[in-house]
């Protein structure tokens, strides 16, 4: 006990310096993109919101004194929750952003403490060590850590899911019930898909775990009760029950004549919107991209059936043109292609086991798929970076035995 104690204490210290010498060369010096003028606007106008209103024109903006902001569905809202209360605890006295960057530290650090949890539930001590170091180790994870994005975060929530997910099968009682519909209510307001997901979830647990009913519905509920007030302020801001509202931009980038698998945006230039200057901007705005994207699907689906294909197998494997920066660094790629053939090994022997492994292999499958749907950047393969590493070490291990078969 004291051994694996002082081996995990080492992996989570080594986590921590590790990003704490990169912080001082690869991290963000501001809040970047969308989140800034969230941001912003939130705290100057108490209003979250990225469009502003200035002589009759509707444009995405800092806004100033006297400027109306109209209200935002169009990204999800806890990580802008998360820099505003980061900002409050700063009391002015430190620098937001070193701040922001240093939280997703701590935070990176208990996720690689949570991911050697969840291992601990079908792995020996020494194979959790080995894949909680690739975990805390994979180029990307400590990069993303580094930037103000989101997914550090989310992929925080994610494995507290998972881990609750299976405290849930082996232990069905009202506290493990409860914990996992509030963390599933905290991933739907990082990333609106994710109700997708919860509820295929929740049909595992039931029907294949058979979890009873209460605990069932106490998950539900709670997992309710976290969205309910953002469902409330969107309702009456946009009177639909919405969580988030950029199907139709995420769609129509995805989707496009000039789509690749990253998507392109150079079509939204080109369109003329002709919408009404109210609270319903963003509604009817992206009413309108997912109108358009539908016409180019419909109009060539061959081709954006071979594109989806192709969106796939970047999200899997590699992009082949990827304008992403630094994106081919042999430090990204690498790591990407090995774990990635591993994992397909995984998931061919463990699609049929049902239990926890299946779960984890019909999470990554669905991930694949849905994902796709869209356009795929770099970071999305982070989120189910956990599920990758598992699988591919069973993948790993039956291709060794399968070399010594073949030796003996």
């Amino acid at each position: 006990m004291k051994k694996l104690l002082y081996d995990i204490s080492f992996v989570i210290t080594a986590c921590f310096v590790a990003r704490l010498i990169f912080f001082f060369y690869f991290s963000d010096t501001a809040i970047e993109n969308e989140w800034r003028i969230l941001f912003h606007n939130l705290s100057e106008t108490g209003t979250l919101g990225i469009n502003i209103i200035k002589d009759n024109i509707v444009s995405p903006g800092l806004a100033k004194a006297g400027e109306k902001v109209l209200p935002s569905a169009f990204m999800p809202p806890l990580y802008v929750f998360y820099i505003y209360l980061i900002n409050i605890l700063s009391l002015g006295k430190i620098e937001l952003v070193k701040l922001i960057i240093f939280t997703q530290i701590i935070l990176s650090c208990f996720s690689t403490f949570i991911f050697f949890k969840i291992l601990r539930n079908f792995l020996n001590k020494n194979s959790s060590i080995i894949l909680t170091y690739i975990f805390s180790f994979y180029p990307l994870n400590i990069l993303a850590s580094l930037q103000t994005s989101s997914i550090t975060l989310q992929l925080f929530l994610f494995l507290f899911f998972i881990f609750y997910f299976i405290n849930l099968t082996k232990l069905q009682s009202y506290k493990n019930s409860c914990m996992l519909g509030v963390v599933a209510g905290l991933l739907m307001l990082m990333r609106g898909e994710f109700g997708l997901f919860f509820i295929l979830s929740n049909l595992y647990l039931f029907f294949i775990f058979k979890i009873n009913y209460k605990n069932f519905l106490i998950c539900i509920l709670f997992s309710l009760l976290v969205i309910s007030p953002y469902l409330k302020r969107n309702y009456i801001n946009f009177d639909h029950f919405i969580l988030v509202k950029s199907f139709g931009f995420n769609l129509l980038k995805g989707n496009n004549s000039r789509s690749t698998a990253e998507g392109n945006q150079e079509i939204f230039s080109t369109l003329k919107l002709n919408i009404e200057k109210n609270n319903r901007y963003e509604v009817n705005r992206d009413n309108l991209y997912k109108s358009e994207a539908i016409k180019f699907i419909k109009n060539d689906p061959s081709k954006y059936l071979k594109l989806y294909f192709i969106k796939i197998f970047t999200f899997i494997f590699l992009d082949f043109n990827s304008t992403y920066p630094n994106y081919y660094n042999i430090l990204h790629i690498v790591p990407k292609i090995v774990l990635s053939t591993f994992t397909i090994f995984g998931v061919a022997l463990l699609i049929k086991k049902k239990g926890i492994l299946q779960y984890l292999t019909l999470f990554y499958m669905t991930s694949s798929c849905f994902f796709s749907i869209f356009f795929i950047l770099p970071r999305y393969s982070l989120i189910v970076l956990p599920i990758q590493i598992i699988l591919s070490f069973y993948g790993f291990e039956y291709l060794k035995n399968r070399l010594k078969i073949l030796i003996n």
